[in-house]
């Protein structure tokens, strides 16, 4: 179920965010989303990076109906803009995918990247279908500053800080990154492990799921 809140609600949880929140970058086209904002429903979580995703709203989000000049909808300019304001603000871009589709940046301790496309050539319309391109439902969760949009199974997975699978579209990269949530942040993986398979085709019921212990 889709879950949409106030940023202002979170009031005592944004600490840790706004290194992100106090450069002014966030908008309705450029959002904030997955791990970091963990933090908002989990207080000992920790942000090591910010990750920001574009959209071209084109569509109505609940009862809100999006209007923009018409160069709002140009992603490249979007992207430049964004890119504008980082090296003003003395950010240091650290890596460019040849491809434009990922750009690191780096200032002190605060990483940002930008993630110009996620699945293909896909351009996103709305927060909820960035999100819904993720692979681990924690990380279902986006902000444009003003308001936090996730969804409910990504709440309660953060809250119980259990890992599921949402969306199987990197099966290699999900599950480095189920590696990641395991050992570094702490995560529960016993569920995930059966519903990996199963994206895949495999049957558990056909696997020994007991660890191997030599």
């Amino acid at each position: 179920m889709n879950l949409t809140f106030n940023l202002s609600t979170f009031d005592m949880r944004l600490s840790k965010l706004m290194p992100l929140l106090n450069l002014n970058l966030l908008s309705p086209n450029v959002l904030l989303c997955g791990g970091a904002l963990q933090v908002l429903f989990d207080p000992k979580a920790k942000v090591n990076d910010f990750d920001l995703y574009f959209v071209i709203p084109n569509q109505v989000i609940g009862k809100t109906i999006f209007q923009y000049a018409p160069e709002k909808f140009d992603l490249d300019l979007l992207v430049k803009q964004t890119r504008d304001k980082l090296t003003n603000l003395n950010f240091k871009c650290v890596f460019e995918c040849p491809e434009g589709k990922l750009y690191s940046y780096k200032k002190d301790k605060i990483k940002i990247q930008l993630i110009v496309e996620q699945v293909g050539n896909k351009i996103y319309s709305c927060p909820f279908e960035v999100i819904d391109d993720f692979d681990l439902s924690c990380c279902c969760i986006a902000t444009d500053g003003s308001q936090v949009f996730t969804l409910s199974k990504a709440v309660r997975d953060i809250r119980r800080r259990r890992l599921s699978i949402h969306k199987l579209l990197h099966p290699v990269s999900t599950l480095n990154r189920i590696g990641k949530y395991r050992y570094k942040k702490g995560y529960s993986y016993a569920a995930v492990r059966e519903e990996f398979l199963i994206h895949l085709g495999i049957d558990p019921n056909a696997w020994d799921m007991r660890r191997y212990v030599d």
